[in-house]
């Protein structure tokens, strides 16, 4: 089409201004700033650790983007944990620790166990709780105790032992 010349672009003042379509995709981004022209549904070409359709954001914490021209971040795993922003691979998921867990997909933390739990590996998803005749009595445990003699306890995920009642005792 034949541009059209206009004289109303200000009501006070008489100029003359010849508009122009500059995007041809309709994405909003003028096709000399488009990295994608012709392609009306993303304009930008991110770098690795940003992603975006028409405007770059860094990758979440508990994600990353391990290349460039990305639309999506990628979750970290289960059993792992990323508490930065930007990150630009997998290996920026770091496994949960001996007494900590990572539960689900994107987490920004690891959680220790809590009493009456214990973990003794990495990158794991959940506690393991203290068997019947052991205890575990502080967060964070790597392992579990057994119940000392004079002590008992006949559930799992406790926290503490029993002791015998008068006139009982428990042996090892």
């Amino acid at each position: 089409d034949e541009p059209t010349p206009t004289s109303s672009l200000w009501l006070w003042v008489e100029r003359t201004v010849l508009i122009v379509d500059g995007d041809l995709d309709g994405d909003g981004t003028f096709d000399h700033f488009d990295d994608f022209e012709g392609n009306p549904i993303r304009s930008v070409s991110c770098s690795a650790g940003q992603y975006g359709r028409y405007l770059c954001v860094d990758a979440d914490a508990g994600y990353y983007v391990d290349a460039t021209a990305q639309m999506y971040q990628t979750a970290c795993a289960a059993g792992t944990y990323n508490p930065n922003t930007g990150s630009t691979s997998a290996s920026d998921c770091l496994d949960a620790s001996v007494g900590y867990y990572a539960a689900g997909n994107a987490s920004t933390n690891q959680t220790p166990c809590a009493p009456g739990t214990w973990q003794d590996q990495t990158g794991q998803t959940s506690c393991n709780n203290a068997s019947a005749g052991h205890y575990v009595d502080s967060s964070g445990a790597a392992s579990q105790t057994p119940c000392g003699v004079g002590t008992w306890q006949d559930q799992t995920g406790q926290a503490g032992c029993n002791n015998a009642s008068a006139g009982h005792y428990v042996e090892t």
